[in-house]
């Protein structure tokens, strides 16, 4: 059962890792996001339904970043991420609780981004976030969320509703982060 479990999550988290771009030519970022800026918190949670062949299974997750030493440094247009941290996470399965717990070192990163208002599409991912070996989020964008930037700290939030269909499996998942970062 706990194999299966962990099947069903990866065919979860495999669909929410797609992400639908469009074609339009991105602009730069701006100038009041450069400068380096350390993780102060990581909290999201994500619901899915899973359709296949006639049997429907819900998961729902919510994951914390814990023991944050990580920075994200951000250029007008593109950006850099190093350090570690610790993720815990809670995921209930029809019913079923699995909680995980994973420590990330030595993590390094990078990718583009552009804005549009307070809207920041990332070609990338500034966390690097995985179940058991198995990734839950698209190591590559673009990946939309709103930012603000109040007292020197930069607050990302990512909402999104995805509903992908590929071979006879019908995803939809809510997914909901916010990480907050202090200008260094």
């Amino acid at each position: 059962m706990k194999f299966n479990l962990y099947v069903i999550l990866f065919i979860t988290m495999a669909f929410l890792a797609q992400s639908c771009g469009d074609d339009e030519e991105m602009s730069t970022g701006t100038s009041e996001l450069a400068g380096t800026w350390k993780a102060e918190s990581l909290n999201g949670d994500v619901t899915s339904t899973v359709v296949f062949g006639g049997m429907t299974t819900v998961t729902s997750s919510i994951i914390d970043g814990t023991n944050l030493n990580y920075t994200l440094v951000l250029t007008d247009d593109s950006f850099t991420t190093s350090g570690s941290y610790d993720i815990e996470a809670s995921i209930e399965v029809q019913g079923t609780n699995i909680t995980s717990s994973d420590s990330y070192s030595n993590v390094s990163g990078n990718g583009t981004y552009f804005t549009e208002g307070n809207e920041i599409t990332v070609d990338g991912q500034f966390f690097e976030l995985e179940l058991n070996g198995m990734p839950l989020m698209s190591e590559t964008g673009p990946v939309t969320a709103t930012y603000n930037i109040t007292n020197n700290v930069l607050t990302v939030t990512q909402n999104d509703v995805d509903t992908n269909t590929q071979s006879g499996v019908t995803t939809e998942s809510q997914v909901n982060f916010v990480s907050t970062w202090r200008r260094q």
